[in-house]
C-alpha cells in the first residue's frame, strides 16, 4: 500500500521538523464513520517534546494538505487519516484489476512444513483434524507469498507399534506369502487393521510371550528382513490409501507421503555428529544430550537420544528426520505443526539441533494448536467417551448441514449429498480456523452450520450471491465511482484483507486473514442490503457497484482456496 507509505513519510518529515524522531505506523481505524486510518504517535511524543499529545498532533497535522487524503488531529492525540473518494477510486481500480486483490509476494524461500503425522494402521481422529486443516492452509499461505513448498504427511509408521501389528497380524491370517510367495495373499482391509492394534497393545500388556514376540518382530522389520518387510509394506500400503480418502474430503493433501521409517538410514547419522560435538552424555544407562540453558527460567530435562536397553527413540528418529531433509530438500525453513504438548519435545530437539550444528541454514518453526473441545469443555468424544474418528467428524457436520438443505425446497434432490459435504467441510473448516490456532475452541455444530453470522457456509453464500448478481447483470463496463458510505467501507476491507493475508503469514496464525475475509463478506452484506445494485438507474453507479463486488469476489475467492474450500454454484 504505497499510498500508506507516503502519507507515513509526510508525518515522519513532519515530526522531524518539530525536532523529533519517530516512526510512524498507520493502522486501519475501527471507527470507519469517522476515518479510514490512525496513529497515536503523538503520545509517544509527548514526553520528548514536553507537550500535550493533541498539542502535538496539531502541529504536526497543521498545513498538510493533499488531494488524496484529509489529515486531522482528535483528542487526546490521535491523528486520523481519511481517504478522499479520488484515492479511493484508483485504490479500486488497481484493485480490480490484479488477481491478487494487492497481496504482495514478499518471500521466495524452500519451505518443508511437517503437519501429518497420522499411524498406519490406526484410523484419523478428532485430534488429527487441526493440523490437517491448519497445515493446509499455512502450506497454502506460504506458496501464496512466493516460497517454493514441500510438505509431509510424515507417517508413524516405524518402531515396536508396527511389530505388534504384525504380530497380531500373523496370528490370525496365513502370511507365509508374503515369506515364500507361496499360497495365496491374505485379505484384510483398514478396518480390520484398525482393530488389530489396540487388541495387539492391550494383549502385549498380560502376556509376555507375545510382547517379546512383537519385539523379536520389529528388530527383524528394522533390518527388513523379508516376509516381515513385505507385510509392513502392504499394511503401509493399505492404511495410505484409507489416509488419502479422509485428507482428499478435507482438500489436503501431500507432496511425500514419508514416515519415521525413511529417516531409520539417518539414525547412525546423528550418533556421529552428537559423538564429535562431545554432546553425549550417560545417565543411568541411557544416552542423552545436555540441552539446559543459564538463562531458562524453568527445568529443562535432557534429550534421551537412545535408552539404557539401547533402543532408539522418537527423538533419534526426530533428529534423524530433520538431518534427511536438509541433505535430500535444501529447505530454509522446517515448519512442524503439532498439538500443544509437543512443545517441550521439539524445543529440546531444537536445541539439540542447534549444539550440534544440524539444520544450520535452516530455521526450525513449531507452530502449535489447541485440542477440540465439547461443550462440557473437555476434548471431544463419543457420547459413550471413546475416541471420536475424524470420519465420524465428517459426517456428522454434513449430515447437520443436509438435513438444512433438505428444507430447502429449491435444492434438487440429486445435489444434497455433494452440497452437504461443500458446506459442511466449509463449516468444519472455518468453525475451527477462525480461532487462534494455539487455542482449544468448542465444537459447535449448530453453530457452525449456520447460514448466518461467522461462520463457513455464510462466507460460501456470500460468493453465491455476489455470483448470482453477476450472472443476472452479464457484462458491464468497469467504473470506479465511489457510489456511497458503504462502497468505502467494503474497499477499505478489500484493503485490510489483503494486508491481513500477508500477517497471518507472519505470524503463521490464519485466523487473522479468516477474520478479515469475514470482514469483508460482511461489509458487502451491508452495502448489497442497503443498495438495489441491479436496479441502478445510474449507468455508472450501476457499473461501480458491479465493479465493486466482482473485486469482492476476488478477494473471497482467494480466502476460500486459502482455506482449501470448495464454493457451491448455489445454495
Amino acid at each position: 500500500m504505497k499510498f500508506l507509505e507516503e502519507v507515513e513519510n509526510l508525518l515522519h518529515n513532519k515530526i522531524k521538523k518539530l525536532g523529533a524522531e519517530a516512526n510512524v505506523s498507520l493502522s486501519f481505524s475501527d471507527r470507519p464513520e469517522l476515518c479510514d486510518f490512525q496513529t497515536n504517535v503523538a503520545f509517544s511524543l509527548s514526553k520528548i517534546l514536553k507537550k500535550s499529545p493533541i498539542m502535538i498532533a496539531n502541529e504536526i497535522v497543521e498545513n498538510m494538505e493533499n488531494e488524496n487524503f484529509e489529515i486531522f488531529a482528535v483528542a487526546p492525540g490521535f491523528i486520523n487519516v481519511k481517504l478522499k473518494d479520488k484515492m479511493l477510486s484508483k485504490i479500486l481500480e488497481e484493485l480490480y484489476s490484479d488477481p491478487r486483490v494487492g497481496i504482495e509476494k514478499i518471500e521466495n524461500k524452500k519451505v518443508l512444513i511437517d503437519y501429518g503425522g497420522p499411524n498406519i494402521a490406526k484410523p484419523l481422529h478428532v485430534g488429527h483434524l487441526r493440523s490437517a486443516i491448519i497445515g493446509e492452509t499455512i502450506k497454502r499461505l506460504c506458496r501464496f507469498v512466493g516460497n517454493d513448498v514441500t510438505s509431509d504427511v510424515h507417517l508413524g509408521d516405524w518402531g515396536l507399534q508396527m511389530g505388534l501389528v504384525i504380530a497380531g497380524i500373523m496370528e490370525k491370517y496365513d502370511c507365509k506369502y508374503f515369506f515364500t510367495g507361496e499360497g495365496e495373499k491374505p485379505c484384510f482391509d483398514f478396518e480390520e487393521l484398525a482393530g488389530i492394534y489396540p487388541e495387539s497393545s492391550a494383549r502385549s500388556k498380560v502376556d509376555e510371550e507375545f510382547k517379546a514376540r512383537a519385539k523379536e518382530i520389529t528388530v527383524k522389520l528394522q533390518q527388513k528382513e523379508k516376509g516381515y518387510y513385505d507385510l509392513w509394506n502392504e499394511i503401509k500400503n493399505i492404511s495410505i490409501d484409507d489416509i488419502k480418502k479422509i485428507y482428499k474430503i478435507l482438500n489436503v493433501d501431500f507432496e511425500l507421503w514419508n514416515g519415521e521409517s525413511d529417516s531409520e538410514p539417518y539414525i547412525k547419522n546423528v550418533f556421529e555428529i552428537l559423538s564429535e560435538k562431545n554432546l553425549i552424555e550417560k545417565s543411568e544407562g541411557a544416552e542423552i544430550v545436555n540441552v539446559e540453558r543459564e538463562t531458562d527460567t524453568s527445568p529443562m530435562p535432557p534429550l534421551i537420544v537412545r535408552s539404557s536397553a539401547g533402543a532408539e527413540l522418537y527423538a533419534t528418529t526426530e533428529l534423524a528426520t530433520i538431518i534427511s531433509r536438509v541433505q535430500n530438500y535444501s529447505p530454509e525453513e522446517i515448519i512442524y505443526l503439532t498439538d500443544n504438548r509437543q512443545s517441550l519435545h521439539f524445543n529440546q530437539v531444537f536445541r539439540v539441533c542447534s549444539l550440534a550444528g544440524i539444520a544450520e541454514n535452516a530455521k526450525l518453526t513449531h507452530i502449535t494448536f489447541g485440542t477440540v473441545n465439547g461443550k462440557d469443555g473437555k476434548p471431544f468424544k463419543t457420547r459413550d467417551g471413546g475416541t471420536m474418528y475424524l470420519s465420524d467428524l465428517i459426517e456428522m457436520v454434513k449430515d447437520a448441514c443436509r438435513k438444512k438443505l433438505l428444507e430447502n425446497q429449491k435444492i434438487e434432490d440429486d445435489q444434497i449429498e455433494k452440497l452437504a459435504e461443500q458446506i459442511g467441510i466449509s463449516a468444519l473448516k472455518f468453525g475451527d480456523m477462525i480461532n487462534y490456532p494455539s487455542k482449544d475452541y468448542i465444537f459447535d455444530i449448530p453453530k457452525f452450520c449456520s447460514f448466518e453470522g461467522k461462520t463457513g457456509p455464510y462466507m460460501q453464500y456470500s460468493i453465491v450471491r455476489i455470483n448470482s448478481i453477476l450472472d443476472k447483470a452479464k457484462d458491464f463496463e468497469p467504473c470506479f465511482e465511489i457510489v456511497n458510505q458503504e462502497t468505502r467501507e467494503v474497499i477499505i476491507n478489500l484493503l485490510k484483507f489483503a494486508k491481513d493475508v500477508v500477517c497471518a503469514y507472519r505470524d503463521y496464525a490464519p485466523n487473522i486473514f479468516v477474520q478479515s475475509a469475514y470482514n469483508l463478506a460482511s461489509s458487502f452484506s451491508t452495502l448489497y442490503n442497503k443498495t438495489n445494485i441491479l436496479n441502478e438507474v445510474d449507468k455508472n453507479k450501476r457499473n461501480s457497484l458491479l465493479t465493486l463486488i466482482k473485486t469482492v469476489k476476488t478477494a473471497l475467492q482467494i480466502f476460500a482456496e486459502l482455506l482449501a474450500i470448495d464454493i457451491p454454484k448455489k445454495m
